[in-house]
């Protein structure tokens, strides 16, 4: 109960840092999606039922903030927690260099399917997406290393 308090806290915090309005300040700034690398890295390092709560409740919270489509950040989350947790028997992601790929990768996977749903991708040239995307993935994942390198010398987390 007490890893679940201390990741909700955690990811709760990411979020709130994630939904600063930072454009207004820094107009056309990149801005990391780190309630995504939290949930990846939820779902490596915490294998218990409670991540399943922890998905759902991270996913509505960020959905209350940021005005996406009903239940749509809800099930990106579920979805992601039940991909590495059925890819994570074929292969495993304990080495960072892995870790940091699935971010990346699953950031821009995430990026392109959120632009989709919202038409931006549709009404706007590739060349203005594209290089927009891959910064935010890039900084995401230089963001979120520091998390998984600590993570990776102490797996304290996977006690359960």
């Amino acid at each position: 109960m007490k890893q679940f308090l201390l990741l909700l806290a955690g990811g709760l915090f990411l979020i709130l840092i994630q939904a600063m309005p930072v454009n207004f300040f820094f107009p056309n700034a990149v801005t990391p999606n780190l309630s995504l690398a939290f949930m990846i890295f939820v779902a490596i390092y915490y294998p218990s039922m409670g991540s399943w709560l922890l998905a759902f409740l991270l996913g509505y919270v960020l959905e209350t903030l940021s005005g996406c489509p009903a239940g749509l950040l809800i099930l990106i989350n579920l979805s992601i927690l039940l991909l590495i947790r059925l890819t994570n028997r074929v292969m495993s992601f304990a080495s960072l260099a892995s870790q940091l790929t699935l971010v990346f990768l699953l950031n821009i996977l995430i990026d392109f399917l959120l632009l989709t749903v919202s038409q931006i991708v549709i009404k706007n040239p590739p060349g203005l997406i594209v290089p927009r995307v891959l910064v935010s993935s890039t900084l995401t994942t230089l963001l979120i290393m520091p998390l998984f390198a600590f993570y990776n010398k102490n797996p304290f987390m996977a006690e359960g």
